[in-house]
């Protein structure tokens, strides 16, 4: 794949070692195991990304997509996953809480992975 600047702004986020620096209008939250960000280009009301953060047995490149993660320590990766899951469901929260706030309802919220990720 061409390398060029842009596909690798989520490797940036997810690599920081310190996600409070990410731009305000961006971070959504972290945690030791991810970053949490707004999807610059969204394609609902409500679109995040939640990004591993880089950890032991994975190099960065590792966790590039579900495929090259699932390629490495099964166990270790489906801990990665594990993590992913439980910062969605405290995102979900979150955004039914601002559903409430904002328009006194709320509805289904989608979960899941980029089927083909365009960015690193």
């Amino acid at each position: 794949t061409e390398r060029t600047p842009w596909m690798d702004v989520l490797r940036g986020y997810a690599t920081k070692v310190d996600p409070s620096t990410i731009r305000k209008d961006v971070l959504l939250g972290y945690t030791d195991t991810s970053v949490t960000v707004v999807d610059l280009y969204p394609k609902s009301e409500f679109h995040c990304l939640i990004l591993p953060r880089p950890r032991k047995p994975f190099e960065v490149e590792d966790m590039d997509n579900l495929r090259t993660l699932m390629k490495k320590d099964k166990e270790a990766a489906r801990q990665v996953l594990l993590d992913l899951g439980e910062a969605a469901q405290k995102m979900k929260t979150q955004i039914e809480e601002e559903m409430m706030n904002r328009w006194r309802f709320k509805w289904d919220i989608w979960i899941g992975f980029h089927a083909v990720p365009s960015m690193r």
